[in-house]
């Protein structure tokens, strides 16, 4: 099995700089690191676990760039969020409970967007999002589900309503309980 050390492989390496001011450089920056990522680990190989660490805390030390505005390049953060999220997702790279916390929150958020593409891309990452890091071991999936449920039930705008409806939807099926489809029923009533 190769290893990918990281004098070699590191964050700089995408020309990656958390406080680089160029956005769009950024979103690019992104989309390679996320998608190099998942094909030398999808390739079998290993990485070093520090430039792994620092990939994989990307998407919450990104949380203020993904909250500006789009003219400010907050929605190529959000797309490109997701798509990291999604890629990494699909490996899947080992995540803890805190980072699995922190990447659904960020796809929460993401998938509620005002924009309808980033609320698409963010349901993608979902559908890869939630099978693999989704699982009986979680404390916290209870609540979760209930927070979704909430977010679905006591939406102030539509796109909100949307967003957790599409993450509901990404669930393992054994986590969606009568309350969850109770809400998801309601909606389509109205």
């Amino acid at each position: 099995m190769q290893y990918i050390k990281s004098c070699e492989l590191s964050l700089s390496f995408f020309g990656f700089e958390v406080s680089s001011s160029y956005q769009v450089h950024r979103h690019g920056y992104l989309l390679a690191l996320s998608h190099s990522l998942q094909g030398l680990l999808s390739a079998g190989y290993s990485c070093d676990k520090e430039l792994l660490q620092q990939a994989i805390s990307l998407p919450w030390k990104l949380r203020a760039e993904s909250e500006k505005l789009k003219v400010s390049g907050g929605e190529l953060t959000r797309l490109a969020l997701s798509a990291f999220i999604r890629s990494l997702s699909s490996v899947p790279v080992k995540l803890g409970i805190d980072e699995i916390e922190k990447w659904q929150e960020r796809l929460l958020a993401f998938a509620c967007d005002d924009t309808a593409a980033v609320r698409s891309v963010a349901a993608s990452a979902a559908s890869i999002f939630f099978p693999a890091y989704f699982n009986e071991n979680l404390a916290n999936i209870e609540a979760t589900v209930k927070g979704l449920t909430l977010k679905i039930t006591n939406a102030r705008k539509e796109n909100e309503r949307i967003g957790a409806c599409s993450l509901v939807a990404c669930l393992p099926s054994q986590f969606v309980g009568e309350e969850s489809l109770a809400a998801l029923c309601d909606v389509i009533r109205k």
